[in-house]
């Protein structure tokens, strides 16, 4: 598991900071949730992909944008965080303010009509 998430890491230093094929997610109280559709990665039922959220005013901690590796279970309808950090700058861009790799990424079920189930349907079509 560890060797695991030192390989997400160094996947999220390489492959982050590129954003090919931004699709809108959703919007709401000025934020807009963006999803990577270049970055799906598919294994079994298991989806990978990287997400972006800009905020129009920074955050307590002064952030414009987090960006996400998150995997989704399309099997049993649930979503987990695997690497987040958050950024001054919008869209993900500029070093990041914080960086964490989850040690043990727990598993959040997915409810239906929300902007988790809208992605799990993006990611789980490829």
């Amino acid at each position: 598991m560890l060797r695991n998430l030192a390989s997400i890491a160094l996947l999220a230093l390489a492959v982050a900071p590129v954003w090919a094929e931004l699709t809108e997610i959703a919007t709401r109280d000025e934020q807009t949730l963006l999803l990577d559709t270049t970055t799906i990665q598919s294994e079994g039922t298991l989806r990978r992909a990287w997400t972006v959220c800009s905020h129009a005013i920074p955050n307590a901690d002064g952030a414009r944008s987090t960006k996400s590796l998150m995997e989704y279970d399309c099997a049993a309808n649930r979503y987990r965080i695997l690497v987040l950090s958050t950024h001054y700058e919008g869209m993900g861009e500029g070093p990041p303010i914080r960086f964490e790799a989850a040690s043990s990424p727990w598993w959040r079920d997915i409810s239906p009509d929300t902007v988790a189930s809208k992605l799990l349907g993006i990611v789980c079509a490829y």
